[in-house]
């Protein structure tokens, strides 16, 4: 439900940022699933995902924030073609997404191939869904790229330190400076490393890391062994190039590739009322919090009623009602004794006729 919720919903967003933050929670889920099949694969893969979800995230929301600094925007409506203007943040994202679409030879391939053996091995619908899941992954990327670098080039943005005081003037959009562009390529090139020796991390790192208990004396490094899984992985991955390249051309630009699956029969009504926030876990929190708390208030209250009220009101009723009885009246007395004194006898009677 992670991978397939947050991605599905990644797919659709226009935002680069937000986009690449449900991609966040997606992706957690494959970490979820490697790690919840408590095969040592899964675990090993599981835990070796987590690292390299740690680098390519982190570059793509470097590149990110470089083409908020220098675009002016993330609003993908707005950007386009800067792959000529910055293309050493463009190569980075191209990287980096490949690598979290599990493209081969990059990192994420190889832990997601870990994690997708022992999702097969856990159950056949466990696998199905993760594979699913990476075939809307790379389409949204596919669908970010295009729209982001390799689209048609929006206008100029506006210049935010203009000269002189007759407006804000157009400026071309340059490459990202140093100090932004050395963190992430160097993430880059560690998506790669992680991939094509991923021997380095996995007998070095991870499996030390989890014990020999969980790897039990294996080795998970080099190209994976089931040669099928790597085979619809590959066939997942074409299907996204060519389910990009039909939405592309229908509607003429890259952010425009997935409005086929956004708006198909069965997916646009469940995409409306998301959208709006109602099916978001975040918000259905909120309102389910809000709803205990205020049923915790009515207890509360009640509670408070009682104590403060009800027992208050009770007391100064039988404090009333016992300062009218002793008015100080000698016949009001002798009443009360004569009827003390037949209740007495009453109950008396009735003890005695019982034990009979």
């Amino acid at each position: 439900m992670t991978i397939i919720l947050a991605v599905m919903m990644a797919l659709v967003q226009k935002d680069y940022k937000r986009l690449l933050s449900y991609h966040a929670i997606s992706q957690v889920g494959y970490m979820v699933l490697g790690i919840g099949t408590a095969l040592p694969i899964g675990i090993v893969g599981g835990v070796f995902h987590m690292i390299n979800h740690a680098m390519y995230k982190s570059t793509l929301f470097l590149t990110g924030g470089a083409v908020e600094r220098q675009a002016g925007s993330t609003d993908l409506e707005k950007l386009g073609g800067l792959a000529r203007s910055m293309p050493v943040t463009a190569v980075c994202f191209i990287v980096a997404a490949a690598s979290i679409s599990g493209v081969p030879p990059f990192n994420g391939f190889f832990s997601k191939e870990m994690v997708y053996d022992a999702a097969l091995e856990s159950g056949w619908v466990f696998y199905a869904v993760a594979l699913l899941g990476s075939f809307f992954t790379a389409a949204s990327f596919l669908k970010l790229g295009h729209a982001a670098f390799f689209g048609k080039r929006s206008e100029p943005r506006p210049d935010r330190r203009p000269e002189g005081g007759a407006g804000r003037a157009a400026v071309e959009i340059r490459e990202a400076p140093l100090p932004m562009l050395i963190p992430m390529v160097v993430l880059a090139a560690l998506c790669v490393f992680f991939g094509v020796a991923n021997g380095f991390p996995l007998d070095r790192l991870i499996q030390p890391a989890v014990g020999a208990a969980v790897t039990q004396g294996r080795s998970f490094g080099g190209f994976p062994a089931s040669s099928l899984l790597v085979g619809l992985t590959v066939t997942a991955l074409v299907l996204a190039a060519l389910n990009h390249w039909y939405g592309a051309r229908r509607t003429g630009r890259g952010i425009g590739a997935v409005d086929h699956i956004h708006h198909a029969i069965f997916l646009y009504p469940v995409y409306s009322v998301a959208e709006r926030g109602k099916l978001d876990p975040y918000v259905i929190g909120r309102w389910a919090a809000r709803g205990i708390s205020l049923a915790l208030w009515a207890v509360d209250r009640a509670i408070d009623w009682v104590y403060d009220t009800l027992i208050v009101k009770a007391a100064q009723g039988v404090s009333s009602l016992g300062r009218r009885a002793h008015s100080g009246a000698v016949n009001r007395y002798v009443l009360w004794s004569l009827a003390g004194a037949a209740a007495v006898v009453v109950t008396a009677a009735l003890l005695l006729g019982g034990a009979r």
